[in-house]
């Protein structure tokens, strides 16, 4: 079952999961571990000109996201576990 983590921001992901680097990087896939960083998300509320040029940026969602596809969730990153367990991103 994918779980879902909303941070505050990038530093407090990694200060509640270390073992999740990989010097300054996230890990990569093993067996016992698999997660996917979103980081930021953008709410689908820009607006683009026939030719795709910006017109107005999209805002950004509050938070730094991360996916758990399989593997622990360190016991300091279970307060940010989002609820219910498939969330909606497309929610700010």
């Amino acid at each position: 079952m994918m779980r879902y983590l909303r941070f505050p921001d990038e530093r407090t992901a990694i200060k509640c999961c270390p073992e999740w680097l990989d010097g300054d990087n996230w890990i990569q896939p093993t067996l016992r571990i698999e997660i996917a960083v979103r980081g930021t998300l953008y709410n689908n509320d820009g607006e683009y000109d026939e030719k795709g040029n910006t017109i107005k940026e999209p805002t950004k969602k509050v938070g730094f996201f991360i996916d758990v596809i399989r593997g622990e969730i360190p016991t300091a990153a279970q307060q940010y576990l989002v609820n219910p367990a498939t969330p909606d991103f497309v929610l700010g």
